[in-house]
């Protein structure tokens, strides 16, 4: 086999090349679970729910909201409430200046809904006595979460 080597030209060559280079990056998404390649818009219609293992992807706040609420009809709610510091907090940053930067980037960043989805998932899990840890993962330090119900001190 080796004088097949020495005739055989290095590297793919070919039309076999030429249609890997034209699939475009992301097209395919591989199931953690069962290892089964995926079309991306195909797993998108199905919810990111796999269709051969059933497996439920990870999808993100956005997606989330996008999949359970209907484009008409979201509206900025609350963007009008004005904070106060009752708590008397003494800080490099003024307590309003920080919220007022917190909610500015939710506000930006369309995020509210989610926010306040999560304030009465929250709620209603503490007012069934369904047990609810003390945080909620990177948004621990919030105080608008604080605010919300969201986390606990």
């Amino acid at each position: 086999m080796n004088w097949l080597n020495r005739i055989r030209p290095k590297g793919p060559t070919g039309a076999a090349s030429d249609r890997a280079n034209s699939v475009p990056e992301g097209l395919w998404k591989k199931c953690p679970k069962c290892a089964s390649p995926l079309y991306r818009p195909e797993l998108e219609r199905n919810l990111d729910i796999c269709p051969k293992c059933e497996h439920h992807m990870r999808i993100g706040a956005r997606r989330r909201l996008d999949i359970f609420l209907d484009e008409t009809g979201r509206a900025e709610v609350a963007a009008e409430v004005v904070p106060v510091d009752r708590l008397k907090f003494r800080d490099v940053k003024k307590y309003k200046d920080r919220l007022d930067h917190e909610l500015h980037i939710i506000i930006e960043m369309k995020y509210s809904s989610y926010f306040l989805i999560v304030s009465d998932y929250i709620k209603w899990a503490k007012n069934n006595d369904i047990p609810v840890g003390p945080g909620r993962g990177s948004g621990a330090g919030s105080l608008v979460a604080w605010c919300l119900s969201i986390t606990d001190v």
